[in-house]
């Protein structure tokens, strides 16, 4: 999982690891005198261990423009996805904050993995391998952006339990696959987030008084950016069924896969 390469996003995230390495080890420079052997690989294996991120962008991307490019050398219009999940997604990295010798079935996956915000810099999410950390991701991106539904909708008396799941399926911003990830997995999911206290992304909400000029200036550009996703959503006069088949299409095979796998990896043993 953490060898995957590809071309989409991959300069820009090499550019922010060194970035984040380089500015760790001039802080480290200059508080430590003497820096032992012992501490310097102690230190070096956690920057090394802080720069292994992978972000969801870069399999969307690849999604995204693989079927564009099979439907270009068909001749068929261009591909199109709910451009709000494919935002919610864009600043979301795995982050590996444990390295585990020992795997299962692959190597890598009983690593400690949790996702990261590229937006306001924080880890947010449950902490577990990369399989159960996905299965979780859609709710867990939902709640960081505070755009979670609530727990209770009003009570329609006409409504049946499968009514109900397909009326929180459609309220909900399009990061389900079917009305069933409503449920109760869901709801549990969410309220862990919000016992545990995880962390909101800063942006987004009021800018604080105390922020710079530059985060004012990246406050706006994601409002923006996120405005303008949701706008294309709302009036799009394409074909909307295949749009939606789609968005549910890119989200199994980034979320609803790792689930799976997880269930069936935890049944063998």
């Amino acid at each position: 999982m953490f060898g995957v390469k590809n071309e989409a996003n991959v300069d820009e995230w090499l550019n922010e690891s060194i970035t984040a390495f380089l500015a760790k080890k001039d802080t480290t420079d200059q508080n430590t005198k003497h820096f032992t052997t012992d501490k310097f690989h102690a230190t070096a294996f956690k920057l090394a261990l802080d720069t292994v991120r992978i972000p969801l962008s870069m399999f969307s991307h690849a999604i995204v423009k693989r079927l564009a490019l099979r439907k270009n050398n068909t001749g068929a219009n261009q591909s199109c996805f709910f451009e709000t999940t494919l935002e919610l997604i864009q600043y979301v990295s795995m982050a590996m904050i444990e390295c585990i010798p020992e795997h299962q079935k692959y190597v890598g996956d009983c690593h400690v993995c949790q996702l990261h915000c590229r937006k306001c810099r924080s880890y947010f999410g449950r902490q577990g391998t990369v399989f159960q950390v996905l299965a979780e991701g859609p709710f867990a991106i939902l709640h960081h952006y505070g755009l979670e539904l609530p727990d209770e909708l009003p009570k329609i008396p006409t409504f049946t339990d499968e009514d109900e799941l397909s009326y929180r399926y459609d309220l909900s911003l399009p990061m389900h696959t079917v009305p069933e990830d409503c449920n109760d997995f869901g709801r549990k999911i969410t309220a862990q987030q919000k016992e545990e206290g995880g962390p909101r992304c800063e942006y987004g909400t009021k800018v604080p008084d105390e922020w710079q000029k530059e985060d004012c200036i990246l406050q706006h550009l994601y409002l923006h950016n996120m405005a303008e996703a949701m706008r294309t959503d709302i009036y799009f006069s394409g074909d909307e069924i295949a749009r939606m088949t789609y968005t549910i299409s890119l989200l199994f095979s980034i979320f609803d896969v790792a689930r799976h796998r997880y269930e069936y990896t935890h049944t063998q043993y």
